[in-house]
């Protein structure tokens, strides 16, 4: 048997989804497999938590609503019962946001941030490359975000190309940092993720809700990729140290 190590989400996502947390829980690895095993005696592991999360009422639904096949009022309304919003750091699920204070290192860089770093990469390699390092050191995000707004400046010509790429690469590390955040982003199952903006149409859906809700689905998408039973490394837990205000 391999090396026992400890994974951090383990009870942390075990006790927000309300499952019984067993004394403790450790990841076993052997060769190229990976495992968990519980050191306790109940007779369940993760995968069976986890699967008996993901089989509850609503997925069937989810996916019905997905591709279009419900339309009734009922439906609809059911749909939008299973559905999470979130918009500013101080209300519900107000981690989702990149205003959060959840700092990411990328590339040998400290970002305060999601939003610093994601505003930070529309100027690299341009003329006005110096402004990244003012988003850098600036105070909260929303001031980061207004620097990196600013329509004078001279943004990289693949920014359109890039940029939800940028996004998910931010996204997905603020949450293999923090493992309580990463926790509550499992705990949702499948359950549809908006951000609920009324004035952007490409990373929300719009006043009207009829925009593209890009973070949304990046969300959607790094859920996956870190609620599979089997992790490929251990990842540390590290502190998060800045105050965050405003939103999306």
């Amino acid at each position: 048997m391999g090396k026992l190590e400890f994974h951090p989400f383990a009870h942390l996502s075990l006790e927000l989804l309300n499952l019984p947390t067993p004394a403790s829980l450790f990841k076993v690895s052997s060769g190229h497999k990976i495992k968990y095993s519980l050191k306790s005696s109940l007779n369940y592991n993760l995968d069976d938590l986890m699967n008996q999360h993901n089989k509850s009422s609503y997925t069937q639904n989810f996916r019905l609503a997905a591709s279009g096949k419900i339309d009734d009022c009922s439906s609809v309304a059911q749909l939008q019962s299973m559905t999470i919003y979130f918009y500013k750091v101080n209300e519900p699920y107000g981690c989702f946001s990149n205003f959060s204070p959840h700092a990411i290192e990328l590339y040998g860089m400290y970002w305060q941030t999601v939003e610093h770093y994601y505003q930070a990469q529309k100027f690299v390699g341009t003329g006005d490359a110096a402004l990244s390092a003012l988003i850098h050191d600036a105070p909260t995000p929303t001031e980061a975000a207004a620097l990196g707004r600013d329509c004078t400046r001279q943004i990289r010509p693949d920014w359109e190309q890039v940029k939800i790429q940028v996004m998910r690469e931010a996204v997905l590390k603020k949450f293999l940092t923090h493992a309580d955040i990463a926790a509550i982003l499992i705990s949702t199952g499948e359950q549809l993720i908006v951000e609920n903006s009324q004035t952007d149409y490409y990373w929300g859906w719009g006043r009207d809700k009829t925009g593209q809700n890009h973070l949304g689905k990046i969300l959607m998408s790094v859920r996956q990729e870190i609620g599979q039973p089997y992790f490929k490394s251990t990842i540390p837990l590290k502190p998060s140290a800045v105050n965050g205000d405003g939103s999306t």
